[in-house]
């Protein structure tokens, strides 16, 4: 089955079982394999999951699927902006599109030269798996590695998960 079918069928299975946060529920559970690619530039890289890409004559803003990496602000945030940022400056870049989160932007898969810069983000230490959304083995296995090695982020004894430092900047 196509990854488009898989992402029609889960979108059809959300609507009839719990309407408009489900679909965009079911769009982050889309499969990290996607039929739809483009190759594109990356003109910014706003954090270490968050870039905008060029999409038709503009500049869209895209979210990295299955990873969350420390917010702008946040230990560690701006060096894992500045290792996507290596990744994908004046690269051409595969763009694999796999669904939308809850803010209607496009997640994507971003791939330069055959390797996922989320996955080397992951193991590199620079981001968590976002496991809310993604159970991939994978992934989790790059971020054990990296964590038992105190690559990154990891290198810090305590570090604090970015879903957390939001929910905490929120409740203040």
């Amino acid at each position: 089955m196509s990854g488009a079918l898989r992402y029609a069928l889960a979108l059809l299975a959300a609507i009839a079982i719990g309407g408009a946060p489900a679909v965009a529920r079911a769009a982050l559970l889309a499969p990290a394999t996607a039929d739809v690619v483009l190759v594109t530039r990356i003109v910014r890289v706003s954090d270490g999951d968050t870039v905008h890409a060029m999409i038709n004559g503009r500049a869209v803003r895209v979210r990295l699927w299955a990873i969350d990496a420390p917010e702008a602000g946040q230990a560690f945030g701006e060096k894992a902006r500045r290792a996507l940022a290596d990744m994908v400056t004046g690269r051409d870049v595969e763009l694999h599109r796999v669904g939308v989160d809850v803010h209607q932007r496009p997640l994507v898969v971003l791939s330069v030269e055959g390797v996922s810069v989320n996955a080397e983000l992951v193991r590199l230490g620079w981001a968590w798996v976002f496991r809310q959304y993604s159970s991939d083995v994978e992934l989790i296995a790059l971020e054990d590695v990296a964590r038992r090695n105190r690559w990154g982020l990891w290198g810090d004894p305590h570090p604090i998960p970015p879903w957390e430092f939001r929910r905490n900047a929120r409740g203040r």
